[in-house]
């Protein structure tokens, strides 16, 4: 999640890697830094390979022995219990991380969802935006339902905070950024 004011980033929930912040498909979230040594002594691992496990073995895997979110949602349907925890636990963050967003920023007018997470998955969307009528955040169910991997707004006209979904193309995004430094056009 990103805090953007004017245009530019002013707080995000990733810290020196991308593993903090939210729980993902197979990366874990913040922890205790003293889950390290724990790990290494219990398991015998060495950090290198718990930092391994970090990054491919944590977030919804480790919760449920899924990575994609999509199919999470259908176990929790079905009632999984750690899909369910899984779910649950992403939800806290996400609300935890907007509501202090919300106090460093009173003014925020948008929620941009964005990803895999963000644009592909209409379930994650409405249960993280469930419950926030009282700050007059109000998704329209039936728009959202409909919307998977294109650009949308998906709040009731009514909404304080306009809700949009937006996909990214990361991958256009490196050859753009690649592109300033080797393809520099000459000036005569």
């Amino acid at each position: 999640m990103c805090l953007i004011k004017n245009g530019k980033s002013i707080d995000t929930t990733m810290g020196f890697m991308p593993i903090g912040g939210f729980m993902m498909p197979s990366r874990i979230s913040d922890l205790d830094p003293f889950i390290i040594p724990f790990l290494m002594s219990k398991s015998n691992l060495t950090y290198l390979q718990v930092l391994e496990y970090f990054n491919q073995n944590s977030g919804y895997y480790a919760w449920t022995g899924v990575q994609d979110e999509k199919e999470i949602c259908r176990l929790a349907e079905q009632g999984n219990r750690e899909a369910i925890l899984a779910r649950k636990k992403a939800d806290s963050i996400f609300k935890q991380t907007l509501g202090g967003y919300f106090f460093r920023n009173p003014n925020v007018d948008s929620i941009v969802f964005t990803g895999g997470m963000g644009s592909k998955n209409h379930r994650q969307r409405e249960m993280f935006l469930n419950e926030l009528e009282n700050y007059h955040i109000l998704l329209d169910k039936n728009k959202n339902a409909q919307i998977y991997d294109c650009e949308a707004t998906i709040h009731q006209k009514e909404s304080n905070i306009k809700i949009y979904v937006i996909p990214t193309n990361e991958e256009l995004q490196m050859l753009k950024e690649v592109k300033k430094f080797f393809f520099v056009k000459k000036v005569n």
